[in-house]
């Protein structure tokens, strides 16, 4: 018979360990009292936190009058209403407080801000007042009579000029229905907007029902009745832009970094339409004929970064148009105008727009 032969075991991890003896068989009296001290030390630190965290203590939520002294008091004022406003650099005041309709009451004084401290009331929105040099504003809360958790909030701009304050609010439009109230208005919900002259005007309500809306109304044709008439005559874009398929309040106005260009500022824009098809046209002007040129080549540059130049020709007039994957922009520049088209669906209506534009002038 052949010999049998022992297969041998096969080791398996931590085998030596397992062979190791072990040269402490007991742990020593102190080593066990050190530990058991340690686990008594951590019991008593959490029922410390704990305790404490359930006790009030005032004096760190007492204030420091003493860092009242140190800071500015902002103005705020309670005064009769004056149909007169103030044209200062100050402040916009005059128009506030409003009759409050029946049924509600002011809750608090009228406040109003400098462009200094707008922030304080519209913190987030204030840069962008700043932008279309606010000269102030002033603001006040009605409150329901019956209904505490009912109110309106009322804003009044001065936007310095009747171009600032159409910037601000072109800038601001949101979708809306038409609102016969100042020189153009709109209403979104229980809230109402309108530009007059200078002034831009937002009256927000906490609910859409109908004895909102009505004191609303009441309060806008108030206002709209003290505000000062927009002055009527036409500015040189007014002029400039041609009638034919312009859509009715469509014109707009961006004072700094338009179209996300830091090199383009001070244009009005205003939008076309023809067979469905949209078009927003702009323009701005320059004291010289070389300034608007250099705008027309900062222009091209930033067409030729961002997208890809697209084959155009006028007589006698620089124009550059620009493919941004389907959409399109015309720039040319003429006798001190920079101008063109700006995000176009279709190309043939922003040229033909384009070329209204510049025939215009």
């Amino acid at each position: 018979m052949p010999k049998q032969v022992r297969p041998k075991r096969r080791r398996r991890p931590f085998d030596n360990q397992r062979r190791r003896r072990n040269f402490r068989p007991t742990i020593s009296r102190r080593e066990t009292s050190l530990g058991a001290l340690i686990i008594l030390i951590l019991a008593g630190v959490g029922v410390a936190v704990y305790v404490k965290g359930g006790l009030y203590d005032e004096s760190l939520f007492a204030l420091d009058v003493d860092l009242l002294a140190e800071g500015e008091v902002l103005p705020t004022v309670t005064y009769a209403a004056d149909l007169e406003p103030s044209t200062t650099a100050v402040t916009s005041v005059g128009f506030l407080p409003v009759s409050a309709p029946e049924g509600w009451q002011a809750m608090g004084p009228v406040e109003r801000f400098t462009p200094d401290n707008l922030y304080v009331k519209i913190n987030g929105r204030a840069e962008q007042y700043l932008d279309f040099d606010v000269e102030g504003m002033e603001t006040m809360t009605l409150v329901h009579t019956g209904d505490s958790s009912r109110f309106l909030d009322t804003y009044i701009y001065d936007m310095g000029s009747q171009q600032n304050a159409l910037g601000i609010f072109v800038t601001e439009r949101s979708p809306g229905e038409p609102a016969e109230y100042g020189t153009d208005g709109y209403s979104v919900g229980s809230s109402l907007f309108f530009r007059k002259g200078r002034y831009y005007t937002q009256l927000l309500g906490s609910d859409g029902s109908g004895e909102t809306r009505a004191a609303l109304d009441d309060i806008a044709g108030a206002l709209d009745a003290a505000q000062p008439a927009e002055q009527a005559e036409q500015s040189w874009a007014d002029a400039a832009f041609p009638a034919d398929g312009f859509m009715a309040d469509s014109r707009g106005y961006l004072s700094e970094d338009v179209f996300g260009l830091s090199f383009l500022s001070d244009v009005h824009t205003a939008t076309y339409a023809d067979e469905g098809v949209e078009v927003t046209c702009f323009l701005t002007r320059r004291d010289l004929r070389e300034q608007a040129a250099e705008l027309w080549v900062s222009y091209r540059a930033y067409i030729n970064e961002f997208g890809s130049e697209r084959a155009l020709e006028w007589e006698d007039v620089p124009v550059v148009a620009g493919d941004f994957g389907g959409f399109y922009d015309i720039a040319f520049s003429k006798n001190g105008y920079f101008g063109g088209v700006t995000n176009a669906t279709d190309f043939d209506a922003a040229e033909r727009f384009a070329h209204a534009l510049a025939d215009s002038l």
